[in-house]
């Protein structure tokens, strides 16, 4: 009986890449940044690698923090808004953190047209690694109060702020109120319903003064609230 020998035959076959395959970036940032950053995510209920690909999505489509690149860019030309920024390589460097600062590692996912569009950009026009554009837009992002106001609106897992979350909340507020760069308040309603209070609210348009803030502690002074509400009351 005479077997057939089948023959191998090797093909070659070009791979295409998935156009929805996302892209892994994994930044050191400071543990003090790391640990708010999962602290939001507790607050959220979401993965850290979601949320902070949020903080990234949401920092590019926010003027107050697309100005803050135009200080440091070395390279390029940048339009936000009606405002146009020019690098240079006399501005201050973002390649680098001081040496005394630990860091951590945070594993992030993006998808390959906001990497590109985004992620590649920042790092072109800073001059530095897309890793380390990563870290810094990590570090803008976290520090505006709109941008955790619109990511607990729209992306939170959770019907409420239980105790816990309550606390978490509190923590973060502080961090992001100390040293902040922008020149924006959290909402009222919001500081409100973290500190219980909720039942005082009268709209969702209104803004925290300065004077509310304790510079010391960063905690808000809400019983200054009635104050402030009867002073406009006997202006009208």
């Amino acid at each position: 009986m005479q077997w057939l020998r089948k023959k191998k035959i090797e093909v070659e076959v070009e791979r295409k890449e998935r156009s929805d395959k996302k892209v892994q970036v994994a930044p050191y940032v400071p543990i003090q940044l790391k640990r708010e950053i999962e602290r939001l995510a507790f607050i959220l209920d979401q993965p850290v690698k979601t949320t902070g690909e949020l903080l990234c999505h949401y920092g590019f489509k926010t003027h107050d923090v697309t100005h803050r690149f135009g200080d440091y860019m070395q390279t390029g030309i940048l339009l936000v808004g009606s405002t146009m920024h020019y690098g240079h390589d006399m501005k201050p460097s973002l390649r680098e953190l001081p040496e005394h600062v630990e860091t951590e590692r945070i594993h992030l996912r993006f998808i390959r047209e906001e990497y590109d569009d985004n992620i590649k950009l920042l790092a072109s026009l800073l001059d530095v690694s897309p890793t380390r554009a990563t870290a810094v837009l990590l570090d803008f992002s976290i520090r505006h109060h709109g941008i955790i106001e619109e990511m607990l609106q729209k992306h939170t897992n959770r019907l409420g702020l239980g105790y816990e979350e309550d606390e978490e909340m509190r923590k973060l507020m502080r961090f992001i109120n100390h040293r902040n760069p922008y020149k924006t308040s959290w909402n009222q309603i919001l500081v409100q319903l973290v500190e219980g209070f909720s039942k005082r609210a009268r709209g969702l348009g209104k803004r925290i003064p300065d004077k509310a803030v304790d510079r010391e502690t960063y905690r808000w002074t809400l019983d200054d609230f009635d104050e402030f509400e009867l002073a406009e009351d006997d202006s009208d």
